[in-house]
C-alpha cells in the first residue's frame, strides 16, 4: 500500500504541477482576459482541481496509516499553500492607507482545507491501532508544533504564534485572525502576558493589530513575567503599509521608565506581513524576571522611501516569547555588561548618559579616553566633547563585565558655551544679547533677514545661558561720551538713521553709537541708538520683532524693547586714543649734519636720534638706518670740498639712489620711451649717481621755483 501511495502521489503531484503550469501559462499569454472572465476561468481550475485533491486525500487517507504517507500529506498541503500564496502576490488587492486593508475581507481558505482533510482523513474509522501515526495537528511529545491555525488575511503567512523549539516554552503569544473584541491593551492569546501600543494610535485589525500615527519612538509593547525561566527568545510578525514607517528595533525595559536597545535587532519592513523576529534571543539581564518589550520605531522613513505619513500603518502578529523552565545562576556567574542610556554616535553639546547593569548591586567602574584613570560611577556623565567612555561591573561572587565601549561625537557647530547674566557692562566685555519671551528666547545672530537680523532659539535658566551656534558674539567698548559700540568679528552692530533697521556694517558711523538704559531689577536694559531718529525727533530703541530691529519705543510693547547681556568673556579693555589737531609734536629727530665717521656710526648702529640737542645722537629710541639690495650698509654718505678741504656727512647710503633709479627704470620701461628729470647743479653726488645709470645733460637749465 506504501508504493500505491507514492504512485498516486507522484502521479497527482505531476497532473497538479502541470495544471499550475498552465494556468500560469495562460494568465501570462492571455493577459487581456477581461477580469470577470479570467476570475471565472481561473475560479472553475481552481475548484476541478481541488475537488480532484480531495478525492485523492480520502482515498489516500483510506488506504494508508504509515508515516510516510502521512508525510506526503503534509507536502501536498505545503504545495497548496506555496501556490496559492504565489496567486496571491501575483494578484495584490490595493492597499488602503485608512489604517486597514481592503484586503481583509478576502479569506484564503486552502491551508484550513487541507489542515481539515488531513485531520479527518487520517481518522478512516473510529477505531485505530493503538500504535498508529496522528496526522492531526497534534503530535508526539517533544516535536515541532505546526498549528493548522493560518493567518487567513494571507493564506500564505505562517502562523509563527506556536512554533517554539524543542524544550522551550511559549511564555505568553499573541496571535490573531481579527481585532480583539475589547481593543487595546490585550492579553495573550497564549500563556500570560499584554499587547499594548506607545505613542502611537491602535487602529483595529489589518493583517494584525494595526496602528497609526507614528513617530520615532513610537511602538509595539509587550509585556511579559519571565520567573523561572532562561534563554528568553522573541518571535513577531510585522509589516507597514507603504506610507508607514520602514525600520525598527527591539528594546528592553525592566522598571517600565528605562529603555535598552538591544543591539542587531534592526529590521526593515515591506506591504507584506513576514517574520522579521524568528527566535530572536533576548538579553539575559531578563533571565527570571518581569520586563516589557518595545519593538520601536526607528528614524522617519517610510516602506516607499518618502517620509512616514499621517496615516501609514504598522501590523505586527504572532508575537511569541518563549522561555527554558530553570532558574537564573545568582552567583559565580559574569556580571551583565554595562549599558548608556543614549546610543554612542553624534550628540548634541551637554548630552547627559547614564550607565547602568542590569546585575542588581554591581558597581560601575569607567574611564574616557580623555582621562585614564579609572572612577566609580555615581551620576550621569556629560557629554561636552568628543569623548570615548569605557565601562565595567563588579559585584562578589560574580566576574568582572566585559569592558562596554560607547563613543560620542559632539554635533558640529554644536559645542556650547554658557554665558552667566551680566548686570552691568565694562569696556573689553565679550558678550550676548538675548531678548527673553516667556521663558523662552532669542540670541542675536550673525544673519541678516532683510532689513533685520535673525534670532538664534534659546533659554536662559539660573542665571545662565548656553550659548548656541551662530550667536553673534560682540565685542562692547565704551567712549569717553558712554556710549557703547557692539563689534561681532570687525563689524559694527548698526541701525538704519531713521530705525526700522539694524545691521552689522562694514566701519562704524554715527548710527554704531548706543545708550544703555535700565529696564528692571533683573538685569534688563533698553538698548537706545545715540543719533537715529523718526522724523528727525524720535528716538530709535532695539526691539525684538520676528527678529532684531529699530523702532520707536511703546510702552504697551515694553517687553518687545528688553534685552539681556550674557557675559561670554571679560575680555581685554579696548584703549582709546583721540587726537588733538591743534598740538604738533616731534616724534623722533636727526639734524643730519654730525660727523658721522668720528662718532663711529656703521652699518650695524645706525644713526641714533637727536631730540635733545642737534647732533647729540643720544635718541637711541629713534634709529635711522640703510638697506641697500637686502643687506644694511653705512647709513650716511661723505664728501670732501675741493676749495676748503672740508669733509660733509650726509645722510643716507651709498647705493640706496642709483638702486631705487634703476628700479625706477625697470618698472617703467614699459610705459616710457625716454626718461627725462631735473637736477640741481649744485648736487654734484646726484648728477654723478645719474650719469651712472646713463643719463646725459641736455645743456638746458631752469630755474627753481620753491615755495617759502
Amino acid at each position: 500500500m506504501q508504493g500505491a501511495s507514492a504512485l498516486f502521489y507522484t502521479f497527482f503531484t505531476r497532473l497538479y504541477r502541470t495544471r499550475v503550469e498552465e494556468k500560469i501559462h495562460k494568465r501570462y499569454s492571455l493577459f487581456y482576459i477581461q477580469k470577470n472572465e479570467r476570475n471565472s476561468c481561473e475560479n472553475e481550475e481552481k475548484e476541478s482541481l481541488e475537488n480532484i485533491c480531495a478525492l485523492f486525500f480520502a482515498f489516500c487517507m483510506v488506504f494508508s496509516t504509515v508515516a510516510g504517507d502521512a508525510s506526503f500529506v503534509t507536502a501536498y498541503a505545503a504545495e497548496v499553500q506555496t501556490a496559492a500564496g504565489s496567486e496571491a502576490a501575483e494578484n495584490p488587492s490595493p492597499a488602503e492607507e485608512s489604517g486597514a486593508d481592503s484586503t481583509e475581507g478576502a479569506q484564503n481558505t486552502i491551508n484550513q482545507e487541507s489542515a481539515a482533510q488531513t485531520g479527518n482523513a487520517g481518522q478512516t474509522d473510529a477505531a485505530q491501532t493503538e500504535g498508529a501515526v496522528q496526522t492531526d495537528a497534534a503530535q508526539t511529545d517533544g516535536a515541532a508544533q505546526a498549528d493548522a491555525v493560518q493567518n487567513t488575511e494571507s493564506g500564505a503567512d505562517q502562523n509563527t504564534a506556536l512554533i517554539q523549539t524543542a524544550g522551550a516554552e511559549s511564555l505568553a503569544a499573541f496571535s490573531y485572525t481579527a481585532a480583539p473584541e475589547a481593543g487595546l491593551p490585550t492579553a495573550a492569546t497564549t500563556g500570560s502576558g499584554t499587547l499594548d501600543v506607545s505613542g502611537v494610535s491602535y487602529s483595529g485589525f489589518s493583517k494584525g493589530i494595526a496602528a497609526k500615527g507614528w513617530s520615532e519612538g513610537a511602538g509595539f509593547t509587550v509585556a511579559v513575567n519571565a520567573a523561572g525561566y532562561t534563554d528568553l527568545k522573541f518571535s513577531a510578525d510585522m509589516r507597514s503599509s507603504g506610507t508607514g514607517p520602514a525600520n525598527f528595533a527591539l528594546e528592553y525595559s525592566i522598571d517600565g521608565a528605562s529603555w535598552t536597545k538591544i543591539s542587531g535587532t534592526d529590521v526593515t519592513l515591506s506591504t507584506d506581513l513576514a517574520l522579521v523576529y524568528q527566535q530572536t534571543a533576548l538579553p539575559a539581564a531578563l533571565s527570571g524576571k518581569a520586563f516589557t518589550l518595545r519593538v520601536t520605531m526607528q528614524g522617519n522613513t517610510s516602506v516607499n522611501q518618502s517620509t512616514v505619513g499621517t496615516n501609514g500603518v504598522t501590523s505586527i502578529n504572532n508575537i511569541v516569547v518563549t522561555g527554558t523552565q530553570g532558574e537564573a545562576a545568582t552567583d559565580g556567574t559574569v556580571c551583565s555588561k554595562v549599558k548608556a542610556s543614549v546610543e554612542p554616535g553624534d550628540v548634541e553639546a551637554g548630552t547627559k548618559v547614564e550607565l547602568s547593569c542590569a546585575t542588581e548591586g554591581a558597581t560601575i567602574t569607567y574611564h574616557t579616553d580623555l582621562d585614564s584613570a579609572d572612577k566609580t560611577y555615581t551620576e550621569a556623565l556629560v557629554i561636552e566633547e568628543d569623548v570615548t567612555i569605557y565601562a565595567t561591573a563588579e559585584l562578589e561572587g560574580y566576574e568582572t563585565s566585559e569592558t562596554a565601549e560607547f563613543a560620542y561625537t559632539v554635533k558640529q557647530g554644536a559645542k556650547s558655551k554658557e554665558a552667566a547674566l551680566a548686570t552691568t557692562l565694562s569696556d573689553g566685555n565679550i558678550v550676548a544679547l538675548y531678548y527673553e519671551n516667556n521663558g523662552t528666547g532669542s540670541v542675536l545672530s550673525k544673519t541678516a533677514s532683510g532689513k533685520k537680523l535673525k534670532g538664534v532659539s534659546a533659554t536662559a535658566a539660573d542665571g545662565a545661558l548656553a550659548i548656541p551656534e551662530d550667536t553673534a558674539e560682540l565685542t562692547v567698548s565704551v567712549d569717553e561720551n558712554g556710549y557703547y559700540t557692539f563689534v561681532s568679528g570687525d563689524k559694527y552692530l548698526t541701525s538704519g538713521a531713521t530705525g526700522s533697521s539694524v545691521t552689522f556694517a562694514d566701519a562704524a558711523g554715527d548710527y554704531s553709537l548706543w545708550k544703555l538704559q535700565k529696564a528692571n531689577e533683573n538685569g534688563g536694559y533698553y538698548a537706545i541708538n545715540a543719533n537715529a531718529k523718526y522724523n528727525n525727533t524720535t528716538e530709535q530703541y532695539l526691539e525684538y520683532y520676528s527678529g532684531f530691529t529699530t523702532y520707536s519705543y511703546k510702552s504697551s510693547s515694553d517687553a518687545a524693547y528688553v534685552f539681556y547681556f550674557y557675559l561670554i568673556d571679560e575680555g581685554t579693555p579696548s584703549v582709546h586714543i583721540r587726537a588733538d589737531e591743534s598740538v604738533t609734536e616731534n616724534v623722533a629727530q636727526w639734524s643730519g649734519t654730525a660727523d658721522y665717521k668720528t662718532a663711529g656710526v656703521t652699518a650695524d648702529t645706525g644713526i641714533a636720534g637727536d631730540s635733545l640737542n642737534a647732533n647729540d645722537l643720544l635718541d637711541t629710541d629713534a634709529i635711522y638706518s640703510a638697506v641697500v639690495n637686502g643687506a644694511a650698509v653705512a647709513p650716511y654718505t661723505e664728501a670732501t670740498s675741493t676749495s676748503t678741504g672740508s669733509t660733509s656727512y650726509y645722510m643716507g647710503g651709498k647705493g640706496i639712489g642709483s638702486g631705487l633709479v634703476q628700479d625706477w627704470l625697470v618698472i617703467e620701461r614699459d610705459e616710457a620711451a625716454k626718461f627725462q628729470l631735473w637736477v640741481r647743479e649744485d648736487n654734484p653726488s646726484a648728477l654723478r649717481m645719474y650719469e651712472a645709470s646713463g643719463f646725459l645733460p641736455d645743456g638746458r637749465i631752469a630755474p627753481v621755483m620753491m615755495k617759502k
